[in-house]
């Protein structure tokens, strides 16, 4: 069955979603965003990253990515469950270039993200 590739405000919205239902219904995860008050004013953040990583808007992300996740105590278990659900949600609704972007970009953060936190 094809699917379509990722090429909307909505489908970006979709994706962080439902990837963010499965982060906060994970014992491991849920515990992480506890800090954050109101997760939906946290949401523009996010979909405002993806959008500029699929469609290079300038200005549509702003900030530091990586600095806020320093502080929360994540370890290779975090970072595999973000990726594992990212792919579900990605492969079960999207296919396509972007749709590949969005696995490739995030694989490669989680890398990096691990290598310059020191966690192996």
């Amino acid at each position: 069955m094809n699917k379509p590739d990722i090429t909307t405000d909505a489908d970006v919205e979709l994706m962080v979603r439902e990837q963010y239902a499965l982060l906060l219904s994970d014992a491991d995860t849920a515990p992480k965003f506890a800090h954050i008050k109101n997760l939906e004013e946290h949401f523009p953040h996010i979909t405002g990253f993806w959008r500029m990583v699929i469609f290079s808007q300038p200005g549509s992300y702003t900030r530091n990515a990586f600095d806020p996740h320093t502080k929360l105590g994540l370890q290779k278990i975090h970072f595999e469950k973000w990726i594992g659900f990212l792919t579900k949600v990605v492969n079960e609704n999207f296919q396509g270039p972007h749709a590949d972007k969005v696995l490739q970009h995030a694989k490669l953060m989680a890398i990096i993200f691990q290598s310059k936190m020191n966690i192996k």
